[in-house]
């Protein structure tokens, strides 16, 4: 009878932890498959993805926003940045009640942000991006990815976009 309960103890621990992976946000700086896949294999990464990524000018920097299309399901975490030609995350974001700079040895500047919390993300996600300072104009890609859950997540198609620092 022991044996029996420690067996269904362990299958109901595994299974929350499933449903709960990172629910304090992404331990990884990029939104690549193989990155990702360290974490957990994907039952699906379709195309047309379930969600965009959109960016603004706005207060001298660039509002970037996670956009759900028609009928997209809610999601529980998010990874986003912005590269350079030589794919070196550049810019801060401002941080959130809702988003957190990523912490570890390879990107603890702020130019990553995840979620803070396993909390449903329903509606158009919005973040702030300050951009690197620099002479000219520079070609960005802004990156990310989106979970559903441990086994669904969203590799997101690059938006690029041409940086102005402002003068």
């Amino acid at each position: 009878m022991s044996r029996a309960f420690a067996v269904i103890a362990v299958a109901v621990s595994c299974a929350w932890m499933a449903v709960h992976a990172f629910p304090n946000g992404s331990p990884i700086c990029d939104a690549t498959y193989d990155a990702i896949k360290e974490m957990s294999t994907p039952d699906k990464n379709v195309n047309p993805k379930p969600w965009a990524i959109a960016a603004t000018k706005k207060n001298g920097g660039l509002e970037i926003r996670i956009v759900p299309h028609k009928g997209s399901p809610s999601y529980t975490g998010f990874l986003l940045y912005v590269v350079n030609a030589k794919n070196e995350h550049v810019g801060t974001f401002e941080l959130t009640d809702f988003a957190k700079a990523v912490t570890n040895e390879n990107c603890n500047d702020g130019s990553t942000i995840t979620q803070v919390n396993s909390d449903s993300k329903t509606k158009d996600t919005r973040f702030l991006w300050h951009g690197p300072p620099g002479p000219s104009k520079e070609q960005l890609r802004i990156k990310g990815a989106v979970v559903v859950e441990l086994q669904e997540w969203y590799i997101l198609d690059d938006r690029k976009i041409e940086w102005q620092p402002a003068k």
